[in-house]
Formats: structure tokens, C-alpha cells, sequence
């Protein structure tokens, strides 16, 4: 399987979480990194606040433009995997085939639990982690984003150019 340990690609949405879990003992044994289940878990051992935004429209840009169609009652694609086509729908058709997230299930506007997550996206680095995730409250219609990104969090090319400022201050020559 794909390492993700120094992936500086977020996780596809298809990719859920468990994924993480299923490569761990080849990913983070090639990368001499120990780490417990509860560790590889995106939504513990947290070590800064998780950020939170309620907003009337999606924040995450993959639905922004199917959101407003469907608020102003204009046709919307149908999902390929049931038909094809343009289709006006209501809010609960649109989003029906979503899953809610059972790690954040309340609405941050109204604490409703019957939610839906159209956008998880989340990055790990060398036992680092960075996530988003945003719900739509099936109530009250608004969108809850939530996330997260540990203090110490780089991406790849950051920790190589760390590595090359390094090189310089030390005056080593770089071919």
C-alpha cells in the first residue's frame, strides 16, 4: 500500500479514516515511528484547540457552487453513481447519500445531532497531524467547520527547506 507518513497530498474523502490505521504497521515501522492506536486516531491526543466556524454557506469550496443551486431552487447534477443528469432537489436529496461524522455529530449552531459531512480532508507527517471536516446541520441548514493542526506540523517540502537553510548556514555547498 501507499505510505501517507510523508504524503504532502491530503486524503482523498473516499479514503476514511480507518484507512490510517490499516497501513500503520508498515507506514510508521519504515519510519521507525511507534504509535498506538489511540495516536493514530485523527480526533485524539490533541494538542492545540480545535478551530470551529458556523456559517450560513459551505466553507470548504467542493459544494459551494451545488449550494447555492439548490437554495435558490436551481437544477443541480445528479450524482453519477445513481443516474445522470440535472435534477432540482431539495436540501435532504442533495445530501442524502453523505454519512455523518460520528467523532463531531452536533451542530455548532443549533446542537442538532442529525448531521451530514460533505468535506474531510486530513494530512499526516511524521506522526504529525492537520485535519478539516465541515457538516451540514439537516435542521437548521447551516454548515459546522471544525479544524485542527498540531503546533509542530510541517509538510515535506518544509521540512527540506528547513534541511537546505541548515546547509547554508553551515556553508556546506549544495550541487
Amino acid at each position: 500500500g501507499r505510505c501517507f507518513v510523508d504524503s504532502h497530498r491530503p486524503w482523498p474523502q473516499y479514503s476514511w479514516r480507518w484507512t490510517l490505521r490499516k497501513c500503520a504497521s508498515t507506514c510508521f515501522a519504515s519510519h521507525r515511528i511507534e504509535m498506538t492506536e489511540s495516536e493514530l486516531a485523527y480526533n485524539l491526543n490533541l494538542r492545540a484547540d480545535v478551530q470551529t466556524d458556523v456559517n450560513p454557506k459551505p466553507r470548504a469550496k467542493v459544494h459551494s457552487a451545488e449550494w447555492r443551486k439548490v437554495m435558490n431552487g436551481d437544477p443541480v447534477e445528479i450524482n453519477p453513481s445513481v443516474g445522470h443528469g440535472m435534477k432540482i432537489m431539495t436540501v435532504d436529496e442533495w445530501a442524502g447519500r453523505w454519512k455523518r461524522n460520528d467523532d463531531f455529530p452536533e451542530c455548532l449552531n443549533c446542537g442538532s445531532m442529525n448531521t451530514k459531512e460533505h468535506h474531510f480532508v486530513q494530512t499526516w507527517c511524521r506522526g504529525k497531524k492537520t485535519w478539516e471536516s465541515e457538516t451540514l446541520c439537516m435542521d437548521c441548514h447551516s454548515f459546522s467547520w471544525r479544524s485542527y493542526a498540531d503546533p509542530d506540523f510541517l509538510m515535506p517540502e518544509d521540512y527540506e527547506k528547513l534541511r537546505f537553510q541548515k546547509l547554508v548556514e553551515e556553508g556546506v555547498e549544495v550541487n
